[in-house]
């Protein structure tokens, strides 16, 4: 695992994700009406590399259907990978065979990899997200991603409404919601949705306090399972 670990830097530090971005093909099965969905993204929302490995192997197996988009070989690799880095045997035995007979070569994911490193940001659809397992977001709503290696949370946007501004259009501002989100894409209790329409300092102070807040409760928790694993 540490060799693969250190692959993995490498590649990070020459600007090249390992998971490559894709969102032009849409899932066109319907998976979420499998009861087994559902059960296995529950328990992928509170970290569980062994459910996110057997995740990955649902999607695969919908890939294999005839007429699949290839959103579904793009979810497998997204979620083997999160197992991945959550050191699941299984997956790190696959990567690392993978590395071994592709060395170099990247995979095509849905969303990049999240937390091991940050590139800019990115947008896809809610829709896409509850495709993909993620039940927090709104299928009518588009979220932007904004990351940076080694950040404690998941910083996400989207657009919520406009100020028209006067009858010509001029001081027309577009208002959008941001929330910090754990590594595995939940929501964080006590942490607040924040709006821009409260615009100015007032708005960089909100941003800060809840980011401070968000960070706090994530750290605290993953000091709480270092030392359960340490008992």
């Amino acid at each position: 695992m540490d060799n693969q670990k250190l692959y993995d830097e490498v590649l990070h530090e020459q600007g090249q994700p390992f998971l490559t971005h894709h969102i032009e093909d849409v899932a066109n099965l319907n998976h979420k009406k499998n009861p087994a969905f559902r059960r296995l993204t529950v328990l992928c929302a509170v970290g569980n590399g062994y459910m996110m490995y057997h995740l990955a192997e649902f999607f695969e197996r919908y890939s294999r259907i005839k007429g699949a988009s290839p959103f579904y070989v793009r979810a497998s690799n997204y979620w083997r990978y999160r197992a991945y880095l959550k050191g699941y045997k299984l997956a790190v035995k696959w990567f690392t065979n993978f590395f071994a007979e592709h060395p170099g070569e990247q995979l095509e994911s849905i969303l990049y990899e999240y937390p091991v490193a940050g590139f800019g940001s990115h947008e896809i659809t809610g829709t896409m997200l509850n495709d993909l397992g993620f039940w927090f977001f709104d299928s009518e709503r588009t979220y932007y991603f904004k990351s940076c290696q080694n950040d404690v949370v998941i910083v996400v946007g989207s657009y919520e409404s406009y100020d028209s501004g006067d009858n010509d259009g001029f001081g027309r501002e577009d208002y959008y919601d941001w929330w910090f989100l754990d590594e595995n894409m939940q929501s964080i209790p006590n942490v607040c949705k924040i709006n821009t329409s409260s615009g100015g300092n007032k708005l960089l102070e909100e941003l800060a306090e809840e980011r401070a807040k968000a960070e706090k409760i994530v750290l605290g928790r993953r000091n709480i399972t270092k030392s359960q694993k340490r008992e």
